[in-house]
């Protein structure tokens, strides 16, 4: 079994990488429970890796959190966070932008993110 190590790639377990993204969709345990047909506790339970889901539910909640299977495994992980697929795409489209237009973009995303969290 790999070890975990900061810094380094590793794996996620699979409760945890719905957390995760259903948090970066903005979504309730309330709001992803309603839209599969389950409860608040049930999801919990699989974000803490307490109960085991079906491959069945686990294809609804990917599709409930905007993903497919495959989705599932492009995810990469860093440090203990997964990167989605549209983080890896935002990050390669970023490296193409040009030198001076550089600051002013990363300007206007962060502004963005604090509009979002806010």
């Amino acid at each position: 079994m790999a070890s975990k190590t900061a810094g380094k790639s590793g794996p996620i377990h699979i409760g945890k990488f719905l957390k995760q993204r259903r948090e970066y969709m903005g979504m309730s345990r309330e709001t992803l429970a309603s839209a599969v047909g389950t409860t608040y506790n049930t999801i919990r339970l699989y974000e803490e890796g307490l109960r085991i889901m079906r491959v069945d539910r686990l294809c609804e909640l990917l599709e409930a959190l905007g993903l497919g299977v495959l989705d599932c495994f492009s995810i990469k992980t860093v440090a203990g966070v997964s990167i989605s697929p549209e983080t890896l795409h935002l990050a390669e489209r970023l490296e193409t932008v040009n030198g001076a237009a550089y600051p002013g973009l990363v300007r206007q995303i962060h502004a963005l993110i604090d509009v979002a969290e806010s």
